[in-house]
């Protein structure tokens, strides 16, 4: 979305946007690629999830709230939710700047996953239903962070792992920790 986003702005800019509006991201990674297109984001939550965006963006004391929200149109409405409970007046401009499309598997991919995967490890809600759908939810998953491992609790999976920050290192150091408990627990 940040992608799809900066080139927007570049257009209006081109088309005689003066001014670019304060600009909230959801963490720093979405932070990281505004950069690439010199734009920064003015607020970033303590925890690179909606619902923290939600309840920490700093509205209350604003006069008139008008938020533009371009997102995935799998997204939730979390962010919206906890703003409107927070300022009921806000005016929230939800905008899907792109879909997820379920990737197609063969056959062997989905026997490959079944038969062969100790672990899966699963960075969004859509990730977590397709693979829950093809796979089912046996294996342990480690999850990017607390959404995509709410969403795996809630299609069924019984061991699941994710770091209390949620990003790409944190993840990481999640599965290193899991897979050496569960390789310590094989040989034990």
């Amino acid at each position: 979305a940040a992608e799809v986003f900066a080139q927007v702005v570049r257009s209006a800019q081109e088309r005689g946007l003066q001014r670019l509006p304060p600009i909230a991201s959801v963490g720093a990674a979405t932070n990281t690629a505004l950069l690439k297109y010199s734009m920064q984001a003015n607020f970033i939550p303590s925890r690179a999830i909606g619902a923290c965006l939600g309840d920490e963006l700093p509205v209350e004391k604003l006069p008139k709230v008008r938020i533009l929200y371009p997102t995935s149109a799998s997204a939730s409405d979390e962010i919206e939710k906890r703003l409107r409970s927070r300022v009921p007046a806000v005016e929230f401009i939800r905008i899907d700047m792109y879909d997820t499309i379920e990737a197609k598997w063969t056959t062997e991919d989905i026997d490959t996953a079944r038969n062969s995967v100790d672990l899966v490890t699963l960075a969004s809600p859509s990730a977590v239903k397709v693979w829950a759908q093809r796979v089912g939810t046996k294996q342990p998953a480690v999850c990017i962070g607390k959404t995509s491992a709410d969403a795996a609790k809630e299609v069924g999976f019984s061991e699941v792992y994710a770091p209390s920050d949620p990003g790409l290192e944190a993840w990481v150091d999640t599965l290193v920790r899991v897979f050496e408990q569960k390789r310590t627990e094989t040989r034990g």
